[in-house]
């Protein structure tokens, strides 16, 4: 009897351990999982206006959030984002590293499509604060 009874102990124990990983999404290798349904992904590029016309520089270490998901620029100003919220319009917050500032401060949106990777349309532009910014609006 004390045998069944352990062995019902353990069997449940078992089964409320399986219940509480798989509501925890599994025992993975803890890399966060996003709904694919719901999200995509962001990719794009930020650059530096250079000192002659027309000529840019990638810029590292820029930090890019969108729906509390963030990333940063690689040694050529490129950046990912996995899980960023689909949906049309999505409002970027750009913090470019050191002594650089947003060119314009008009709103950065992009639209994300779930399921998929949805590359920025067009740079993000900074240049150094010591320099006058074009006037763009």
């Amino acid at each position: 009897m004390t045998n069944r009874i352990c062995l019902s102990a353990v069997m449940l124990g078992a089964a409320v351990a399986a219940i509480i990983i798989a509501g925890c999404g599994g025992g993975g290798d803890g890399a966060p999982t996003f709904d694919p349904a719901t999200t995509g992904t962001l990719t794009g590029v930020v650059f530096a206006l250079g000192s002659s016309e027309g000529s840019y520089e990638s810029v590292a270490g820029a930090r890019i959030q969108i729906g509390g998901r963030s990333g940063a620029t690689d040694n050529n100003g490129r950046f990912t984002i996995a899980g960023a919220p689909a949906g049309l319009g999505q409002e970027l917050t750009v913090t470019p590293p050191g002594d650089y500032v947003l060119v314009s401060n008009a709103p950065i949106t992009a639209n994300v499509t779930a399921g998929q990777t949805n590359e920025l349309p067009a740079p993000i532009l900074v240049i150094a604060d010591s320099e006058t910014p074009p006037l763009w609006p």
